[in-house]
C-alpha cells in the first residue's frame, strides 16, 4: 500500500507519513480541511476521507489512527472497499467445499449451490450496453456494499423471465441458498445485514401436476410391455446394444418398484442390497441408501418389493462384486442422466403411444411418483412411505394428499362404483 496522489492536481499541500503509506493533504476543493489519502494496491482504489480538522498535527494523529484501522482490516484478509459479488460467492463456495470435505454435504449439493449463486451473480451484475457500437450484455463488477436488503425484491420476476417454467420449490430453494450466503458473509463482516427481502410467492397447488406426472396403472403396464420389446434381441443390431438396453430396462423397473431417486439408483452398489425374503410370490430386498448419494445427505434403510429385478439383473450383468455399481453398461460405465432422460426414454414413451406425455412431464422421476402413489393406495401411511423414499412426512402429505383422499373415498364406498356423473350400487 502506497500513497498515490499524483493525478490529483487540486492538491495544494501534501505530507507523506509512515514511509509514504498514506498522505495528509489539502486540496483546492476542501480548502483548509485536511484529507486522508491512501492507495490500496490489491483493490486498485484510493481511500479519500476528510479528517475534519484544519490543524496539521491533529490531522496527522487522526491519519495514523485511520491507517492502523485499515491495516488491521487488511491483515484479517478483508477488503477495505468490500468484496465484489463474485468474490463473495467464491468465499462462500470455498466455505461450503470444506463442508463437502468433512462429509457434511455432498459434492452434488455443492454443485447445486454453485448453479444457484450463478443465477444470483447474473441478476445483480448483468448490464446491457447502451451504445450503438456495442450490443448484448456484460457483467459489471458490483460490490456487496452496493447492495441493500431489498436488492432481491425483483429476483423472482427476473428468474421467471429467464426460465418461464421455473417451479415454486426451485425459487424457494434459491432464496434459501442466497440468504444462507448472505448470513455467512454477514457473520464474516462482509455485509451489514443477514438476509435479503424477497417478494412473497403464492403457494401453488401441485396436486394436479403430480397426478399428471404419474403413470396410471394401465400406462405402467404398457410401459413394462414396451421395455420388454425395446430390449428384445430382434430389435437390437448388436449384442452390446441389447445388453445395455436390458440394463436400462431393469433400471426403470427397479426405480418403479423401489422409489429410489435417479442419483441414488445410479450410485447403488451390490453391497447396499440384501435379499430379504418372498411374500405373496414377490421377492423383497433390504436397500441401504448411503447418505453421500442421497438428496437429504442422510443414510436410510428400507425393505421393498422388486427383488426379482435385482436377481435377474445380477444374472445378466458383468459386474456383480460387492463394490460394483448395480447399474453399469457392458463396458463398466455408469449410465449418465443424459442417456436415462434422453433418446432411449423418448423412444420408449413414443412407442407406448401416450400422446401428451411431454406436456404431462412423464419422465424417469415419474416412476418415483408412481411408487409413492402405489404405496399409499396399498395402505402404507405417510410415515412409512416417507421412510422408504427419504422425504419428510409433511412433504409426502402435501404432495400426495390427492392419492390418500381418493383411497378414503374408495374405502367409504366399497359397495359402489363411482362414475363421472353418478354412483351406481354394485
Amino acid at each position: 500500500m502506497r500513497t498515490k496522489t499524483g493525478k490529483y492536481k487540486s492538491i495544494t499541500e501534501k505530507h507523506e507519513l509512515m514511509d509514504g503509506e498514506f498522505s495528509v493533504v489539502r486540496t483546492t476543493i476542501n480548502g483548509d480541511v485536511y484529507q486522508f489519502f491512501m492507495w490500496i494496491q490489491d483493490e486498485k482504489k484510493v481511500i479519500r476521507k476528510s479528517l475534519k480538522t484544519t490543524h496539521l498535527e491533529d490531522a496527522k494523529e487522526k491519519g495514523k489512527d485511520m491507517f492502523l484501522s485499515i491495516l488491521a482490516r487488511k491483515h484479517e484478509g478483508k477488503n477495505y472497499f468490500g468484496l465484489t459479488v463474485e468474490q463473495g460467492i467464491e468465499k462462500f463456495l470455498n466455505y461450503k467445499q470444506m463442508e463437502v470435505d468433512s462429509g457434511a454435504i455432498t459434492q452434488g449439493r455443492h454443485s447445486t449451490i454453485k448453479t444457484i449463486l450463478k443465477h444470483f451473480r447474473n441478476y445483480t451484475c448483468e448490464r446491457r450496453y447502451d451504445t450503438d457500437k456495442s450490443k448484448g450484455t456484460y457483467y459489471a463488477k458490483v460490490n456487496l456494499k452496493d447492495l441493500h436488503r431489498r436488492s432481491c425484491i425483483k429476483y423472482f420476476t427476473w428468474r421467471q423471465s429467464k426460465s418461464p417454467n421455473v417451479s415454486y420449490i426451485t425459487l424457494k430453494n434459491e432464496q434459501s441458498t442466497i440468504n444462507a450466503m448472505v448470513k455467512y458473509l454477514s457473520d464474516e463482516g462482509e455485509m451489514d445485514y443477514s438476509y435479503f427481502d424477497f417478494p412473497k410467492l403464492k403457494l401453488p397447488s401441485n396436486r394436479d401436476s403430480i397426478r399428471r406426472a404419474t403413470f396410471t396403472i394401465d400406462e405402467y403396464k404398457s410401459f413394462v410391455k414396451e421395455l420388454r420389446s425395446y430390449s428384445a434381441k430382434k430389435n437390437c443390431r448388436y449384442d452390446w446394444e441389447q445388453h445395455n438396453k436390458q440394463i436400462l430396462r431393469h433400471f426403470y423397473l427397479i426405480a418403479a418398484n423401489t422409489g429410489l431417486r435417479t442419483r441414488e439408483l445410479r450410485h447403488l452398489k451390490w453391497s447396499d442390497i440384501e435379499f430379504y425374503g418372498i411374500a405373496n410370490g414377490k421377492q423383497y430386498v433390504r436397500i441401504s441408501v448411503r447418505g453421500e448419494t442421497s438428496k437429504s445427505n442422510k443414510d436410510r434403510t428400507f425393505i421393498t418389493r422388486g427383488g426379482e429385478y435385482f436377481r435377474r439383473l445380477r444374472k445378466i450383468s458383468n459386474f456383480t462384486k460387492q463394490d460394483d455399481y448395480v447399474i453399469q453398461t457392458e463396458e463398466g460405465k455408469r449410465f449418465s442422466k443424459r442417456i436415462l432422460y434422453g433418446n432411449h426414454w423418448n423412444a420408449i414413451m413414443n412407442n407406448i403411444g401416450i400422446p401428451n406425455w411431454k406436456e404431462r412431464k412423464l419422465e424417469p422421476y415419474s416412476l418415483r411418483h408412481f411408487y409413492v402413489t402405489c404405496r399409499i393406495q396399498s395402505g402404507n401411511n405417510y410415515s412409512e412411505v416417507a421412510q422408504m423414499v427419504g422425504n419428510s412426512v409433511t412433504q409426502i402429505e402435501k404432495t400426495y394428499y390427492h392419492v390418500s383422499e381418493a383411497k378414503m373415498f374408495t374405502d367409504a364406498t366399497k359397495d359402489f362404483v363411482m362414475n363421472d356423473e353418478f354412483i351406481e350400487k354394485v
